[in-house]
């Protein structure tokens, strides 16, 4: 029978391990906070009224992801609304950035700042529509006296559209 190296040598004795004092220390978090506390919920605010984005600002590791906050934002009311109000402070920045982007352009860079106002604008536009949307009005009626179209009844309603449809009437 063939010697095994491993089992025929003899075993030295191990030396006991020296014992440390057990110390209980606090666990160091793992992963990103998903626990809400105002104080979280203050630097996120706070950071998006200064003109920070939410992606940027959940991007870093020892801030909560995006779908944590935007489940903050349905679950936490005090939240919500500072969030609101950081959303429409971030987009007052955001107006600042256009006009200081226009002031200090310089023809080689026009089209490069053309695109950063165009694409603050249509954010803009988005995020608080009633302040910085297109504006629709509806314009029409008695010309002499713009008054605006009388209509009493949905069958005349049908039959002036129809008739204006087919180029039979005009407004």
């Amino acid at each position: 029978m063939p010697e095994n190296k491993l089992t025929d040598k003899p075993k030295k004795p191990r030396k006991p391990k020296a014992t440390k004092p057990e110390v209980k220390a606090e666990p160091n978090p793992v992963g990103r906070p998903s626990e809400y506390t105002s104080e979280v919920g203050d630097a996120i605010c706070g950071r998006l009224a200064n003109g920070e984005s939410l992606k940027k600002i959940t991007d870093e590791k020892k801030m909560p992801a995006a779908p944590t906050v935007y489940r903050w934002i349905r679950t936490y009311e005090e939240f919500r609304n500072n969030y609101t109000r950081a959303t429409e402070d971030r987009a007052g920045h955001m107006f600042d950035d256009m006009l200081e982007i226009a002031d200090e352009g310089n023809p080689e860079d026009v089209m490069r700042a053309r695109l950063r106002v165009d694409t603050r604008k249509w954010a803009l536009s988005k995020m608080i529509p009633k302040k910085y949307g297109d504006k629709t009005a509806l314009v029409g009626g008695d010309p002499e006296t713009d008054e605006p179209i009388q209509v009493t009844d949905d069958r005349a309603l049908a039959r002036k559209l129809a008739m204006i449809l087919t180029g039979e009437a005009e407004l």
